[in-house]
């Protein structure tokens, strides 16, 4: 019996692999499909247009407000409210000059005070 020594993909000497052949084998023998074109690099979208100008409608008002009213106060602006302090008051009758700035935040009173006579300030507010 003669063997065959031509394999699948073997032709005649000289010719390459072309259109539908390949010059791959499989651990079976049998032809590799070709490989498939390298993809193409993607092309730019084009740039969107702008979108018109569009005027933007009032905010609804909350039920039981006049329109034109001025809104209701913020929940964080309620806490700044000022409260009556008795030892503020006290220290702006002694030391009027002294004190820079008032703060009220959540029902908590705070004051500035210069540095040169904090000791001082300090002292009374224990003592009395």
């Amino acid at each position: 019996m003669a063997v065959d020594e031509k394999g699948p993909e073997d032709g005649p000497p000289g010719e390459t692999a072309g259109p539908g052949k390949t010059d791959r084998q499989g651990i079976d023998g049998k032809p590799l499909p070709a490989k498939p074109p390298p993809p193409r690099p993607a092309s730019p979208a084009p740039p969107r247009p702008a979108p018109p100008a569009a005027v933007r409608p009032a905010p609804p008002t909350p039920a039981g407000q006049a329109p034109g009213a001025p809104a209701p106060p913020k929940p964080e602006d309620l806490q700044r409210v000022p409260v009556p302090s008795v030892p503020l008051e006290v220290l702006k009758e002694r030391f009027p000059e002294e004190i820079e700035d008032v703060l009220y935040f959540a029902g908590e009173v705070t004051a500035a005070i210069k540095s040169g006579r904090l000791v001082e300030i300090l002292r009374f507010l224990k003592e009395d």
